[in-house]
């Protein structure tokens, strides 16, 4: 069974016994914030780390700059040696896997009708127009409207939308199918 990441087209590396995910596109380049940083580190696995922190969890509609400072952190107990920051960088990505985890179970609890209607509620488009679209009953349309409420908890267009965004679901997730 392929992992999560791997279905998102990233490829595992091991480098000194760290674990990392990265895509085989190209990466952008980023700068160190320290010259000490520059050299602890090499650029090039630094870059990697970054890319393969913020790229699968802004997939999986985790906000990366949420978390900025736990990023620098992060990137911080990689340029030290001890075990004990090699675990804390290890606590720290474990945390954003169980966040995305989370994120992506409750994106999979929508049927495919209720993901296109959550695509739909993002697009402004009223009700009417749906069930135009979708070629169901304003009913129907309704009744879909009802569980997403439901499995949102939210009692409003706005609040549902507002947590759709917050959670990025189909800013970059158009494409992925559950």
């Amino acid at each position: 069974m392929l992992s999560l990441a791997q279905q998102m087209g990233y490829t595992r590396i091991m480098r000194n016994s760290l674990s990392l995910w990265i895509r085989a596109d190209p990466l952008p380049v980023i700068e160190m914030a320290s010259a000490d940083q520059s050299k602890n580190i090499d650029h090039q696995l630094a870059t990697q780390v970054i890319v393969a922190l913020e790229l699968p969890f802004q997939h999986m509609g985790v906000r990366t700059e949420n978390h900025q400072e736990a990023i620098e952190r992060a990137m911080h107990a990689l340029c030290c040696h001890s075990d004990l920051k090699k675990q804390a960088f290890s606590d720290y990505v474990l945390q954003l896997l169980l966040v995305a985890q989370q994120n992506w179970l409750d994106l999979t609890t929508f049927s495919p009708r209720e993901r296109e209607i959550l695509e739909l509620l993002l697009q402004d488009i009223s009700y009417r127009e749906m069930s135009n679209r979708l070629h169901v009953s304003m009913n129907t349309i309704k009744t879909h409207i009802y569980h997403i409420f439901q499995k949102l908890n939210s009692s409003n267009r706005q609040e549902a939308i507002q947590l759709i965004r917050e959670r990025g679901w189909f800013s970059s997730m158009n494409s992925i199918q559950t």
